[in-house]
């Protein structure tokens, strides 16, 4: 797999790592399944990404040899599967998908978020959370996140001088 898109990376002036999915996602799975017996289903799709495909390719859609078994079972449908599932059926589902955001994980993750297009997912913040919007982009030593510091060096606008979704603009940053 080529991460050559990743490199500039290597010399940015703060930490980066993916330990928060650990803490926000894997060790509270790791303690259900513990106090309850219960393994996960997980609504990831292989489409999502090429890691998600292999796992998916390596293990199929339920997995009983990892520390908490779980089970995919959204593996192999497409967005539009999906829609038309919903629609059909009239499934009720989270309304930040009405807002514009493809998913529904942590807000703050940064994870491929210099590959989005625009509006991103931080500018959709600003606009339907505004309050967690100002926490993440409130330097750290005042409380906040620190989140504008990487995203300006990564060169991702993220609605700093906006004050409504319909002010995007290509030089906003």
């Amino acid at each position: 797999m080529d991460y050559s898109r990743y490199n500039f990376m290597l010399d940015a002036p703060f930490r980066i790592s993916a330990k928060c999915c650990d803490i926000f996602k894997k060790t509270p799975a790791k303690r259900y399944y513990r106090d309850t017996g219960r393994g996960a289903f997980i609504g990831t799709r292989t489409d999502e990404s090429f890691l998600r495909l292999q796992r998916y390719l390596k293990c199929g859609e339920n997995r009983y040899n990892n520390t908490v078994p779980t089970s995919n079972p959204l593996s192999i449908w497409s967005h539009a599967d999906i829609t038309e599932y919903i629609k059909r059926y009239d499934v009720e589902y989270c309304s930040l998908y009405d807002h514009g955001h493809n998913r529904t994980g942590c807000m703050y993750c940064m994870f491929g978020a210099h590959l989005e297009g625009c509006p991103n997912r931080f500018q959709k913040m600003r606009t339907s959370h505004p309050k967690q919007w100002e926490y993440a982009m409130r330097p750290m030593a005042a409380g906040g996140l620190g989140l504008s510091e990487v995203l300006d060096f990564i060169g991702v606008p993220y609605g700093k001088d906006q004050t409504n979704l319909f002010e995007f603009g290509t030089e906003e940053q």
